[in-house]
């Protein structure tokens, strides 16, 4: 029996390490690489506008009007920054979901290749992070109780709300974190007057940042950090 409850324990760690560094090597990929194609925005749009304004430039007339051009070009580098904004937010908006549905896979594997058998079957098996947190309730450990665990929760019902749209876990949501929903743009000065923004393709109203992801990633990290000394104490025959 010992030496099988060694090696639980040395699974139980590395699986916690393996599930730490996948969190870390998502993080890495997104403020590296996504996050950053999209730093110069501004300069982009400027960059549109001016381009526009030397395009009208060069076939304008002597009774060109250079305020209607100007106002033109303005318009464009605006459609620009406005559908590729919108973008942006999609994409962040689901690289945030994506760290819950990382943990949903994480805790799958905790259930399936670490954690005992459950002694009674959870009430709903169909979702891995209740399954992992009945397992860990039977033998005395509340995950609900942890340091990190209220804004793992919000982290579901930011997943929930980016798939699903207004509903239940936006309007939970709404009330834990009300600033997710509050735009950073100052949306009149941005209206343009040709058409619309395209809207993000996911979590329309949300407006996750660089800095949102980041906290969650690190709640995550803390997670399973937090949960990884009350793993070895399974006897996996009682």
């Amino acid at each position: 029996m010992g030496c099988f409850k060694i090696m639980l324990m040395t699974k139980a760690a590395v699986t916690i390490q393996e599930n730490a560094e996948e969190v870390e090597a998502y993080s890495q990929v997104f403020t590296q690489r996504v996050a950053r194609a999209f730093d110069k925005l501004d300069e982009d749009a400027h960059r549109i506008q001016e381009q526009a304004y030397a395009k009208m430039a060069e076939g304008a007339g002597p009774e060109a009007d250079e305020a209607w051009a100007s106002e033109a070009a303005y318009f464009e580098g605006v459609g620009y920054y406005q559908v590729t904004n919108a973008i942006r937010q999609g994409v962040f908006n689901l690289m945030v979901a994506g760290l819950y549905h990382l943990l949903e896979q994480q805790a799958a594997k905790m259930v399936k290749e670490v954690l005992p058998t459950p002694r009674r079957p959870p009430q709903d098996d169909r979702y891995p992070v209740p399954v992992m947190s009945h397992v860990m309730l039977e033998r005395g450990v509340d995950l609900t109780k942890f340091n990190h665990w209220t804004k793992l929760d919000d982290l579901r019902l930011v997943a929930n709300a980016v798939k699903h749209g207004d509903g239940v876990s936006a309007e939970k949501l709404k009330g834990r974190r009300p600033e997710l929903f509050e735009s950073p743009l100052d949306l009149p000065r941005f209206a343009s007057a040709s058409s619309p923004p395209i809207r993000p393709l996911v979590g329309e109203g949300m407006w996750l940042t660089e800095d949102d992801f980041n906290d969650y990633a690190n709640t995550l990290k803390g997670f399973w950090h937090e949960l990884e000394p009350h793993l070895p104490v399974f006897d996996p025959q009682r």
